[in-house]
């Protein structure tokens, strides 16, 4: 589906190395990162944002969830302006002990080099691109958003004029395409942007919104996020990242 003003195109490229492309003909998971590079994330935030990602898939209890959760494929996508193209990490196979690792270099291998408006609604689309690719094949699909803002208002580069897509548009997507979106809030400029994206982001069954106040707590939340994104789900009593997380919705 074609938005008008808004560019599809992705910037991958020498982002995704030869041999790094997802093998397997089918996923138990596969999981996008949509990660907020727009105007108010300065330099400081995003190296916490992808220092603390990185670290998270580093660590041993994400790398133990992984394990138990059979193949998953992981990609990235840092969203900013609607009138700039993001910027995308092509799928990684997270299968196998080096599999964490290498995903987590090219989190950190993204240079900083966005800003504008938050388009919140074109980074899902962005990410549900990614998800919609006819070669990839998953059991079940996920978009983990994070980010410090609401839907902004459009922007103005270059005298051209760009329309934002809408945050609940991007949703109704979600939901035609059997995707669940999580959320995690950074809410020291946005007090509600927690119920913000409960009320217009999250799609699927179980979707769930974490917050925390400051990016110094990103790292930590990323990680128990990541967690219950990842575990599959134990009869009767949901996963161990699940129990962790009670009460901090």
């Amino acid at each position: 589906m074609k938005i008008p003003g808004f560019s599809a195109a992705l910037v991958c490229g020498s982002l995704v190395a030869a041999g790094e492309a997802v093998a397997a003909p089918c996923h138990d998971l596969a999981l996008v990162l949509a990660i907020d590079a727009s105007g108010s994330v300065d330099a400081f935030e995003y190296r916490l944002q992808t220092q603390g990602i990185a670290a998270a898939f580093r660590s041993e209890p994400v790398k133990a969830a992984l394990a138990g959760a059979g193949s998953v494929a992981a990609s990235a996508v840092f969203w900013s302006d609607p009138a700039r193209d993001p910027v995308v990490v092509g799928w990684h196979d997270l299968d196998g002990p080096g599999g964490p690792d290498r995903f987590a270099d090219r989190i950190l291998a993204v240079p900083r080099g966005f800003g504008g408006q938050t388009g919140l609604g074109a980074g899902l689309w962005a990410a549900l691109d990614v998800l919609a690719d006819p070669a990839l094949c998953a059991a079940r699909k996920v978009v983990n958003v994070s980010g410090d803002g609401v839907q902004g208002r459009g922007s103005l580069i270059e005298g051209r004029g760009f329309k934002q897509i809408e945050v609940r548009l991007a949703r109704a997507r979600a939901e035609r395409l059997g995707v669940t979106v999580n959320a995690l809030a950074i809410t020291r400029d946005e007090p509600g942007l927690a119920a913000y994206y409960r009320s217009e982001l999250l799609a699927g069954p179980g979707a769930f919104v974490m917050e925390v106040d400051d990016y110094h707590d990103f790292a930590e939340a990323i990680l128990l996020k990541l967690r219950r994104e990842i575990e599959p789900m134990i009869a009767g009593r949901g996963t161990h990242a699940e129990l962790a997380m009670a009460g901090r919705r």
